[in-house]
């Protein structure tokens, strides 16, 4: 096994391995008078090498649609992205705070990633209307629409503004579930990123374990067709409570929700 420095050493040259990498796409595409996101090829592997430097040993249930979707999964730890991402390699919605992350919020926006401000309707707004581009355009996005993370023991409540952006598409939304159970049941208190930790000490944190366990189960598909935000929002909801078999808070149709 790895040592700590050891993993961290590789942690550093990944990183320095995804700046290089974005910094030739841009001239190629500047080259080339274009403009887009790395390609998907690039992102899956990306975050395939990081899940290998963790040790993060997923065990996968079901399988992401196979056509356009919105992903929707409940939020435990940053390593939740990595974990999609190497999937999927969707478009995240993620907090404006991980722009200003070192390296990793550069890298974070070269990959599609559109961030929302918390609390701030214009950046609600504008998050929806990309959302509904990237979906129009037949790209998947993956959202965590409890707007925070949780120690994986329950399930908060969805915001339903991410949802508006599939109303009255083709699109299929699937609602996908993430724990990070312990060899003899009950959640892992390493892999959460919750409270006032800081994302150094957690990284450092995890580095120091042998392997980090993770169960993702794809749910089935859910239509968009006749629904609105509050109807598919409380659907996604529901699925994911009920495969993660937590007890699941009533929402309340509101036009704040």
């Amino acid at each position: 096994m790895p040592t700590r420095w050891i993993k961290l050493f590789l942690l550093l040259a990944h990183l320095a391995t995804g700046l290089i990498a974005c910094i030739l796409f841009l001239a190629f595409t500047a080259a080339r008078q274009q403009n887009g996101p790395l390609p998907s090829t690039i992102v899956c592997w990306w975050h395939k090498r990081l899940c290998r430097i963790f040790e993060i040993n997923i065990v996968r249930h079901g399988a992401p649609h196979s056509g356009c979707a919105l992903y929707v999964a409940n939020h435990i730890s940053w390593i939740d992205i990595p974990v999609l991402g190497r999937e999927t390699a969707p478009c995240f919605v993620a907090k404006s705070e991980l722009r200003e992350w070192p390296l990793i919020g550069w890298l974070a926006s070269k990959t599609g990633t559109i961030f929302l401000r918390r609390g701030n309707g214009a950046s609600a707004f504008k998050m929806t209307t990309e959302i509904r581009r990237l979906i129009l355009d037949r790209r998947n996005v993956a959202i965590f629409p409890e707007g925070t993370t949780t120690d994986g023991k329950q399930v908060g409540l969805f915001h339903s503004a991410p949802f508006a952006a599939v109303v009255d598409t083709d699109c299929w939304i699937q609602p996908i579930c993430i724990r990070y159970p312990l060899p003899g049941g009950g959640h892992s208190p390493i892999a959460p990123f919750i409270e006032e930790m800081s994302l150094a000490s957690h990284v450092w944190r995890l580095l120091g374990e042998h392997t980090v366990s993770v169960e993702v189960t794809f749910c089935p598909p859910v239509s968009c067709t006749g629904k609105n935000r509050q109807i598919l929002s409380i659907e996604s909801h529901t699925l994911i409570c009920n495969t993660l078999q937590v007890n699941r808070r009533s929402h309340k149709l509101t036009n704040r929700d």
